[in-house]
């Protein structure tokens, strides 16, 4: 029963290594109040904050601003966001979310899509 319990134990350990339980540093900076949080017009303050929060703690980011326009209804406008690593994955985050967004491609453009759901022009920031 106890190697059948030891066997099972590292079984879950090797199946579930891309399960993150908990909060890293990087998603603890993330979710944190700073300026801008949940305010309208606020995203470029709040992703310049953001990203000085992860380069005190030494998290690689990067603001990324971009023009979006909705296709059905014609409605654009300019948002901000702050792209992170968080121990080989990539997130998003935004003034309006509460979590960080985890995206499965690499490009600005990429990542702004999937983030907005919306076709975007982006524009990096450095």
């Amino acid at each position: 029963m106890k190697y059948f319990l030891l066997l099972l134990f590292v079984g879950l350990q090797i199946s579930c290594t891309e399960i993150r339980i908990g909060d890293t540093i990087a998603r603890k900076i993330a979710k944190s109040s700073t300026i801008g949080k949940g305010q309208n017009n606020l995203c470029l303050p709040f992703a310049y904050a953001l990203h000085n929060k992860f380069e005190q703690a030494r998290i690689k980011s990067k603001v990324v601003c971009y023009h979006w326009q909705h296709t059905t209804d014609n409605k654009n406008g300019d948002h901000a966001i702050v792209i992170f690593d968080d121990q080989g994955r990539t997130y998003v985050m935004d003034n309006q979310s509460f979590e960080p967004t985890w995206v499965k491609t690499s490009t600005e453009l990429d990542i702004a899509q999937q983030f907005s759901g919306v076709f975007n022009q982006v524009i990096p920031y450095h």
